[in-house]
């Protein structure tokens, strides 16, 4: 392979097209050059043009022009061509032959081999041995990482920057215990270290080039803890963090109930660390008020379970939103809520219907998410950029946790749609199979999200930001691939069902709710540097249309980046302090380790 050859992973490509094949489905897409049409703008101005064969090799050529030799793929004048006789305007048909292809390096891996991190410090190098020593009978890898399950713990993320760190070694625990271990020789020689899961954590720091989940000293990689336990007698579900929501899910419907996760299927645990926002926010409040109890090793290396109602209460209720910043969680105990069959899907509407359906929207958050508790609207309006062509993605998911959402989304239903795919299904197939998710799990990428929130806000409100971001995605057209403004509502059911599961530090609880605001971004390596100081620069100012709210209210911590610093937007923040210097007093972890800063 020649240096500077940007290629993508098999599951990556086979996320990317299964978005991009599915749109050949109906030809109403719009496509513009230069800029995208607003609602105000879009009446005849769009040309109409076949996705596959006039959008495909744009996409496609730049990154994986491999493909012919490595995939099956050849693109010429009748489009995307699968050399085994697919269909390419199927896109399952699509996803299931790259799925059988043999995976190319991932864009991780490439930017690892062209601009890695290190530190070859002596004593990691001694740190590593001891804990392989340690622990004889877990995988583990030194600074030679060859093998693919290694390949897959340090280039495998979903912001692609925190490929660009090289573990001084990774180690692989498979239970507490392990974990014990690996604690108390992190601080023995103390060095620094970085938890690891699915790698969907989009946080990075800029000054040290680490991440969330990667870092130049030792990479706990928690994939070999995946055991799951049901108690039908109390509805608790036990569960290790080594899996997907979609892992997890799957497994749960044997038992006929599901633990209230990520709306992804692909994205990991720590979502819920965070909080976490879920489909069923509006019946049980955050992901992570649905917990009994945590497994967590402190920072001493101690191993406790923190429950509402044990001695360890005050972590019980930091480590809701506290993102592995009291301990390593282990292992999370969670009430269950039963059934496993949903009623939702994707849907996409035209542009130029884009004023009725934010009028819909703005409906759902001002009354209509509180009257239909079990049901979900998921906004992740995207824009597409290939070369000087912008394509819009006006996207809308939908839930409800049953088989009939009688009138809950009668203001979505009246509005024309290029593409609706909601129907009754199984949870983890509405999980897994989502747009959303082929969306924002493109892994070898870098990918980043801005955070904002506001008040329950009107239709004139929300078609202000609509207007901003999209004059802030044409300003930073070229640095993308894909940019998104997303929105979830937190209910005031939702919040008074929080507080009666005993609450948590973001501290908003009572009264009517909010709204969060999300800008995502996606963009190659190769132009990273153009994406990190043009989109990062202007994202706040986009955001600068979303509302001043006149209450406190907190930002999303899983959706925020690290100079945001969310934590400090807590109602309970000088509690959490209080437990932070009560557990961790010499502030090992929080120096150790990159995360959100709690001053």
């Amino acid at each position: 392979m020649r240096a500077g050859h940007l290629l993508l992973s098999r599951s990556s490509l086979s996320h990317l097209l299964l978005i991009f094949t599915l749109l050949s489905t109906f030809t109403a897409a719009s496509f513009v050059r230069s800029r995208a049409p607003s609602p105000q703008r879009t009446a005849g101005a769009a040309s109409r043009r076949d996705l596959i064969s006039d959008t495909v090799e744009n996409i496609l050529h730049p990154v994986i022009h491999f493909a012919p030799t490595v995939l099956g793929i050849s693109i010429n004048n009748k489009g995307l061509q699968l050399d085994n006789g697919t269909n390419p305007n199927d896109p399952v048909q699509v996803s299931q032959a790259l799925q059988t292809q043999p995976p190319p390096i991932d864009l991780g891996q490439l930017l690892q081999d062209i601009t890695p991190n290190y530190n070859t410090s002596k004593t990691l190098d001694s740190a590593c041995s001891a804990i392989h020593t340690a622990l004889p009978n877990n995988d583990y890898v030194g600074r030679v990482c060859t093998t693919p399950e290694c390949i897959q713990s340090t280039t495998h993320y979903y912001n692609a920057r925190q490929a660009g760190n090289r573990p001084a070694c990774v180690t692989y625990p498979t239970s507490s215990q392990d974990v014990v271990t690996i604690m108390k020789l992190l601080r023995e020689y103390d060095v620094t270290y970085a938890i690891k899961a699915v790698g969907h954590s989009t946080g990075y720091n800029f000054t040290t080039a680490l991440g969330f989940s990667s870092t130049t000293g030792i990479l706990i990689d928690m994939s070999k803890m995946k055991a799951v336990s049901y108690d039908a007698s109390t509805g608790i579900a036990r569960w290790e963090p080594g899996q997907s929501w979609g892992e997890l899910a799957t497994t749960m419907a044997q038992y006929g109930a599901q633990v209230v996760g990520g709306r992804l299927g692909a994205v990991g645990p720590g979502l819920s660390f965070g909080g976490g926002i879920s489909w069923y926010s509006g019946q049980v409040g955050f992901a992570s008020d649905t917990t009994h109890a945590f497994e967590i090793v402190l920072a001493d290396g101690t191993f406790i379970i923190a429950t509402q109602d044990n001695q360890y209460s005050d972590l019980w209720w930091a480590a809701k939103v506290g993102m592995n910043s009291f301990g390593i969680i282990t292992a999370v105990h969670s009430r269950t809520l039963p059934g496993t069959t949903t009623y939702g899907g994707s849907v996409i509407f035209p542009t130029d219907k884009m004023l009725d359906v934010l009028g819909a929207y703005a409906n759902w958050i001002n009354g209509g998410a509180d009257k239909c508790k079990k049901g979900f609207v998921l906004p992740a309006i995207t824009d597409f950029f290939v070369e000087s062509l912008i394509t819009r993605l006006n996207i809308f998911e939908f839930f409800f946790d049953g088989t009939d959402p009688g009138e809950c989304f009668k203001d979505f239903n009246i509005i024309n749609t290029l593409y609706d795919d909601r129907k009754v299904q199984p949870y983890p197939d509405f999980l897994n199979k989502a747009l959303t998710n082929q969306q924002f799990v493109f892994s070898g990428f870098n990918n980043a999200l801005y955070s904002s929130v506001t008040d329950l806000i009107n239709k004139d409100q929300l078609l202000a930001i609509y207007n901003a971001w999209e004059e802030y995605s044409v300003q930073t057209s070229g640095a993308y691939l894909q940019n998104t403004l997303s929105f979830s509502v937190i209910t005031k059911t939702g919040l008074a069902a929080s507080q009666a599961n005993g609450g948590n530090a973001m501290g908003v609880s009572g009264g009517d709710g909010y709204l969060w605001v999300c800008y995502a971004e996606g963009s190659i390596p190769a132009i990273g540097a153009l994406m990190d100081t043009k989109l990062f620069g202007l994202t706040p100012q986009a955001a600068q249309a979303v509302p001043k709210s006149q209450r406190k209210l907190p930002l999303y911590a899983n959706y925020a980046r690290l100079e945001q610093k969310p934590f400090l937007t807590y109602g309970g923040i000088e509690l959490l302090r209080q437990i932070k210097k009560k557990y961790d007093p010499d502030n090992f972890i929080s120096s150790h380790t990159t995360g959100h800063d709690f001053y």
